[in-house]
């Protein structure tokens, strides 16, 4: 089910997306948010624990990990979905 309300999301972003786009052009960050929404509306747990489990994982050339929870995961898609 929670597959199908994101789908669903999904679609009304992109919808709103569309006609934002026939009353004036969308800058190219602005589409990049967008698509970010659209994306982070999709993620049900296991995505987010993936996500959670990227973000907390140091980088290749030496960056660190961020020490995040899932917590601190849900505040930041909470935030990106407005």
């Amino acid at each position: 089910m929670s597959s199908i309300n994101s789908r669903i999301i999904n679609l009304q972003k992109a919808i709103e997306a569309r006609h934002m786009e026939q009353d004036a052009p969308i800058d190219p960050l602005s589409l990049s948010l967008y698509e970010l929404q659209g994306w982070a509306a999709g993620l049900d747990e296991q995505g987010k624990a993936a996500l959670l489990e990227a973000l907390n994982t140091p980088g290749e050339d030496g960056t660190e990990g961020l020490d995040l929870d899932m917590e601190a995961i849900d505040k930041i898609l909470a935030d990106l979905k407005g």
